[in-house]
């Protein structure tokens, strides 16, 4: 009996442990017919109030942490490069910094836990920002919530399962951004803009003969050919 004891303390200590996981983008990324690469920067923001590489945890039967699931890199940075990944399979990532525009990502909450359920969450906001001038060209909120029916997990419960559950819900976030019709209108509309704002520039420069003619006809051609 004392053998017995010995054998179920020993498993449970085992337990109690801290796993260091990775989550990436999976995801194959949105891309129309239109898409060219026009954001250069993603700025990540992690505002959920909890330690910087939290994760989850897999819970006992009061509820208390039988095994802690943290990310190897802080979540702004893992965030960053889930982004950068689904923006690069889009077509949408570019490598010039004269590139016109960015995008700001505010992480409000990214976790997962296991305590008779399996549940996973990922809640974003994600502006569009011109890198120029700072103008927000658009900004929403985007949340995924992954629940999967358990039975009780406590130390039995699998960590890869449950980071899986995590991974797939930011890929799911991510995914909705980038699909986004408002979030493509307003990336297409305001490199539009923006453009005939610059050639409306050159036109008055040249018409009050600030610029040659061989000037106007080079930075003309210039504009129109990022087009």
């Amino acid at each position: 009996m004392k053998y017995i004891s010995i054998i179920f303390i020993i498993f449970i200590i085992s337990g109690c442990s801290t796993h260091m996981t990775s989550v990436a983008y999976e995801g194959n990324g949105f891309s129309t017919n239109e898409s060219e690469p026009l954001i250069n920067s993603v700025i990540v923001s992690d505002e959920r109030g909890t330690d910087s590489n939290w994760l989850g945890a897999i819970r006992g039967g009061y509820g208390n942490r039988i095994k802690t699931l943290r990310t190897e890199e802080s979540t702004d940075i893992v965030v960053e490069k889930m982004f950068r990944d689904a923006l690069d399979k889009s077509n949408l990532l570019s490598s010039s910094t004269k590139s016109p525009y960015k995008i700001k990502v505010i992480i409000t909450k990214f976790d997962c836990s296991y305590y008779f359920n399996r549940e996973a969450h990922a809640y974003v906001n994600v502006s569009l920002i011109d890198s120029s001038t700072s103008n927000v060209y658009f900004s929403k909120v985007y949340k995924t919530d992954e629940v999967e029916a358990g039975v009780g997990a406590g130390i039995f419960g699998s960590v890869d399962t449950l980071r899986n559950l995590a991974e797939t819900a930011m890929n799911k976030t991510i995914d909705k951004t980038l699909s986004d019709e408002g979030f493509i209108n307003a990336l297409e509309n305001s490199h539009k803009d923006r453009t005939t704002e610059r050639l409306n520039k050159i036109d008055s420069l040249y018409k009050n003969k600030m610029i040659s003619k061989e000037e106007y006809i080079e930075k003309r051609s210039a504009i129109l050919s990022a087009i």
